[in-house]
Formats: C-alpha cells, sequence, structure tokens
C-alpha cells in the first residue's frame, strides 16, 4: 500500500516537472510539445490507474473500474503514451546540444529499461528498479540545471 502510494505521489509530481522541463529546455520544438502532450497526459492516465488501485485494496467493487470497457483506453494507452513522450523528451534533450544531453541519455535508457519489465516475468522487479533509477536520474539532472538556470524575466 505504502510502495502505491509513492508511485503515486511520483507520478503527480512528475507532471509538474514535465512542464517545468518544457518550458525551460524544449519549448521552441514542435517535438518538445509533442513530448509535453504525450508525457503529461499518459502520467496522468497513470495517475489515474494507481490511484483505483490503492481504492482496490479495500474495495473489490474499486478493482473492477479497470476492468470496464469505457475504462480500457485509458489503460492501454496511458502507459504507451508516457513512454512514448518519455522517448521523445530524451531525443529532444539531446538534440537540443546543450548541458541536458546526458539527462536526455537517461530518460531514455530508463524509460526502455522500465517498459522491458512487461516483458520479463521472472526478472520484472528488478527491471523496474533499474528502470526507474536511470529516469530518476535524468530528472535529477534535469533539476539541477534547472536550479543553475537564471530566473526568467516574468519569475525575476
Amino acid at each position: 500500500m505504502i510502495a502505491k502510494n509513492l508511485v503515486l505521489v511520483a507520478h503527480l509530481m512528475m507532471v509538474f516537472a514535465l512542464i517545468s522541463i518544457y518550458e525551460n529546455h524544449t519549448r521552441t520544438r514542435r517535438f518538445g510539445m509533442l513530448s509535453l502532450l504525450f508525457s503529461t497526459f499518459g502520467t496522468m492516465f497513470v495517475s489515474v490507474i494507481v490511484l483505483v488501485e490503492i481504492v482496490g485494496v479495500s474495495s473489490t467493487a474499486a478493482a473492477a473500474v479497470l476492468k470496464a470497457p469505457e475504462i480500457q483506453w485509458i489503460v492501454t494507452s496511458g502507459p504507451l503514451l508516457f513512454v512514448f513522450g518519455m522517448l521523445i523528451l530524451g531525443v529532444q534533450l539531446i538534440k537540443s546540444g546543450t548541458h541536458a544531453k546526458q539527462a536526455g541519455i537517461f530518460l531514455i535508457l530508463g524509460t526502455i529499461v522500465f517498459a522491458a519489465a512487461g516483458y520479463t516475468s521472472s526478472a520484472a522487479s528488478i527491471f523496474v528498479i533499474a528502470g526507474s533509477a536511470l529516469t530518476s536520474a535524468g530528472f535529477i539532472l534535469l533539476g539541477n540545471l534547472l536550479r543553475q538556470a537564471k530566473p526568467a524575466s516574468a519569475f525575476a
């Protein structure tokens, strides 16, 4: 239960992190906007899935919500949107030629390793942990770059 709560909080915080990354690193590129939309909506959909799973622990009726045909598109498309958005964001960061290049590499590697967990049954938890660590390293690098950047005139 605690792990699900941590996953939910991490995804909700990621929505705001993605908007900040877009604003500071990729705002002038078309693929930057595409990565923002895909990863943000994917993250919100995954947050909904995790929230329903948390509620499903105490109520079997809530767990049945994820199996409803009206909700299946969220369950199916949410993680895919997130993966596509993170990959596009990573490519944009690498192509930007700034110090964010390393962060883009970490985001791509972490996303691929994390997504590979769905294809490995016996070692899935290892892939999830390794992918999460790599993706977190990318976000930490981007956070450090954001802290070092000069504030925009609107916020000064």
